[in-house]
């Protein structure tokens, strides 16, 4: 069996996922961009994920994970419990229940030592929401702890330059520093979506900007996020839908 791989992979938010699950007695041949091939001696099962950032493709083999770099065919050991496509040069791997991040050689650099770790995200610089001992915090692509662990819960900056954390049930926003940019005040509290962000005052919910000013008050009981200027919320026990000053676009009711 022959596996030819795409020369320009689509980015990770939208890449397809294929999984495909090799066995059998006959050698696998996977084709590589600089026209190498790789031989997988009989008889190894494997299972490749095709959803990476480059050249690095997480592979399973006899049930454990490593990496093939499709770009000369070389492989990193098959040692770890799960593996993640690469971002930053670096990929996300699981030993037991720890995660780390190891690079294309497979060398290890950040140590595998949390409960729980995103990919490294963020805009102008790669972040990893990591979790350790019960708090959450960020480090950066080198391991540095570049916001300490002391949040209860947080969410990763994804393609915003500030998230939502919270201390004690209760959440506020900080940026890529670590800086607290709108205080830790709201009962609940999401990421940003077209410039707004849906947080929970009470029993309410309403919309803030990235200055914390309250854009739509507290009224709704129940939000979506704003998509194509737009949002669903619920209100007095009605599904609407409402525009960026709030105001009732469509009620639900057929029009003639």
């Amino acid at each position: 069996m022959k596996f030819t791989p795409l020369a320009q992979p689509l980015p990770w938010r939208i890449t397809l996922v294929t999984l495909i699950t090799i066995a059998g007695s006959c050698p696998l041949t996977l084709s590589t961009t600089n026209a190498k091939t790789l031989e997988l001696t009989k008889p190894t099962p494997i299972i490749a994920l095709l959803a990476d950032d480059g050249d690095m493709t997480p592979v399973q083999k006899n049930g454990r994970w490593g990496y093939i770099d499709k770009s000369n065919g070389r492989m990193t050991k098959f040692i770890y419990d799960e593996a993640e496509y690469f971002s930053q040069g670096l990929g996300k791997v699981k030993s037991g229940s720890k995660y780390g991040f190891i690079n294309r050689a497979g060398k290890v650099i950040i140590p595998i030592q949390y409960d729980e770790a995103e990919t490294l995200y963020g805009v102008g610089k790669g972040l990893s929401l990591v979790k350790r001992q019960g708090k959450y915090g960020y480090i950066d692509s080198t391991g540095k702890e570049v916001i300490p662990l002391k949040f209860s819960s947080a969410a990763g900056f994804y393609d915003n330059d500030v998230t939502w954390v919270s201390i004690d049930n209760k959440y506020g926003y900080i940026d890529q520093t670590g800086k607290q940019v709108i205080p830790i005040q709201f009962d609940e509290a999401q990421s940003f979506f077209e410039g707004l962000a849906r947080v929970k005052i009470s029993d309410k919910w309403g919309y803030i900007d990235k200055s914390g000013k309250q854009v739509i008050k507290p009224q709704f009981e129940e939000v979506e996020d704003f998509r194509a200027g737009l949002a669903i919320v619920k209100l007095d026990g009605k599904t609407v839908y409402i525009d960026k000053t709030a105001k009732v676009i469509w009620n639900g009711e057929a029009t003639r």
